[in-house]
């Protein structure tokens, strides 16, 4: 059975067999590329090969991770939802080698362009989000490139220690002065792109030659309807008040606050128990028995549920 290996399964099963003969309560396992499908060795989210004397990278997701992305209808504001998605294919991309062939890289867009199809977002969304995140990454690469005492100069992998304070000061400042650091970064990418792939048209137009002096928190409404609507007004009103506002969308309802919860006195023997957190108030909540198989159900879901069933058994 031994011969009928090949030479790295059988380099990998001595290396295991003399490490653990190092000591008696540690046990190791090895992995090498004849074990997997891809011909690579694949570690956390990236997958590792040797091919014509050079080593190689791409992006690697296990087989049994779901067709999931940030859905279209989820509670996170618009302009979080689009950052989250375009800072996605930023990571797939970074984690495929520079020199990798044009293909692995399609094969690797094409699959997350499924993945937001699949989770409600259009055709054309899924086409812009792509594009402006290969767009942010070749500006990442540009900048990379550059001396490293070059104010701009960014490494492609970024360390957590690279300028940690520096960073962190930054951010605080940014936090501070309501303004962004796109000016100070040395970052263009989105002035590279035109027309349609420029996605949406930003929803706060900045007026010239002044600072926003303060930020305002706006309800969650559907599409972000509200937060549009005052960010198209709010330019028209710092002209006239002389200062202008920062408008920023709230995240929507969790689902767990939309649960029906009897009130009740008596505690609950669950100290992480997710519906009763939900109640306003401590401690009221009827999940006091053991053994007890408690469902929650969402009024809004049960009350189209039932709606829907009478119009069937009406049509029926």
């Amino acid at each position: 059975m031994k011969s009928q290996l090949s030479d790295q399964s059988r380099t990998t099963i001595e290396l295991i067999r003399a490490m653990n003969s190092l000591v008696k309560f540690l046990r190791f396992t090895g992995e090498d590329y004849t074990m997997f499908e891809s011909r690579g060795l694949p570690t956390l989210d990236t997958d590792i090969w040797f091919e014509e004397g050079k080593f190689y990278h791409s992006f690697y997701e296990k087989p049994q991770n779901g067709n999931r992305v940030l859905q279209k209808d989820t509670a996170l504001p618009v302009s979080t939802l689009r950052a989250s998605l375009m800072q996605e294919v930023v990571r797939r991309a970074t984690n495929c080698s520079l020199d990798l062939p044009k293909y692995e890289l399609k094969k690797v867009l094409d699959e997350f362009s499924q993945k937001l199809v699949s989770n409600g977002h259009a055709n054309a969304s899924a086409r812009v989000t792509i594009v402006q995140g290969i767009t942010k990454f070749l500006d990442i690469v540009r900048l990379s490139k550059l001396p490293e005492d070059h104010k701009h100069f960014r490494p492609l992998h970024l360390s957590k220690e690279y300028k940690r304070e520096d960073r962190q000061i930054e951010k605080i400042m940014n936090k501070m002065t309501y303004e962004g650091n796109s000016k100070n970064s040395g970052r263009v990418w989105k002035s590279q792109l035109t027309g349609k792939w420029r996605g949406e048209r930003p929803s706060q137009l900045k007026v010239k030659d002044m600072k926003y002096t303060t930020v305002m928190m706006v309800p969650n409404t559907v599409n972000g309807v509200l937060f549009k609507l005052l960010c198209r007004s709010e330019p028209k009103w710092a002209k006239t008040t002389g200062y202008q506002v920062r408008m920023c969308e709230s995240s929507g309802t969790q689902l767990s606050k939309l649960f029906k919860v009897p009130d009740s006195r008596r505690k609950c023997h669950r100290e992480n128990c997710v519906v009763c957190k939900s109640v306003k108030g401590k401690g009221k909540s009827k999940f006091t028995q053991m053994n007890v198989v408690y469902e929650a159900k969402c009024e809004l879901c049960m009350n189209q549920f039932e709606e829907e069933r009478r119009n069937w058994n009406i049509h029926r």
